[in-house]
């Protein structure tokens, strides 16, 4: 049986202009939570923020409800709109039905082959979630 933290793994990268919370494994009523701190403090932290949910290999209604709230969190601070990164075809389907689609800036998948820095960089000290540096 996999715990909740095997089945999600969220970890930071500090772009020069942005960070990028790194969404992998499975976003679901189990992980929703995790999902909702770790993506909440990413934006109350950083004006300009991206999510990249390339790895997220299932996000259902429970992470559709975070990814309004992370809109809505932004919007509220006066940040710019949060960017999705990655999005697969089913997810893309589930904003069009839940009327996110708007709510965020539509990036494609990082380039194949990049890497985040082993060892991690302690760049965020946030529950849930692990800072580290994307490689050059």
């Amino acid at each position: 049986m996999m715990t909740v933290t095997e089945q999600l793994r969220c970890t930071v990268s500090i772009e020069p202009d942005r960070a990028v919370l790194w969404v992998r494994g499975e976003v679901d009523i189990a992980t929703a939570d995790q999902f909702r701190e770790a993506a909440l403090a990413m934006v109350r932290q950083w004006r300009r923020v991206v999510f990249d949910v390339e790895g997220a290999m299932l996000l259902d209604t429970s992470g559709i409800r975070v990814l309004g709230a992370v809109s809505r969190e932004a919007r509220r601070l006066g940040h710019p709109v949060p960017g999705l990164r990655g999005v697969r075809p089913l997810l893309d389907k589930s904003l069009k039905i839940s009327g996110l689609l708007d709510s965020f800036v539509r990036e494609p998948a990082a380039p194949f082959g990049r890497v985040l820095a082993p060892g991690g960089d302690p760049h965020l000290a946030l529950p849930g979630i692990r800072g580290t540096a994307a490689a050059a």
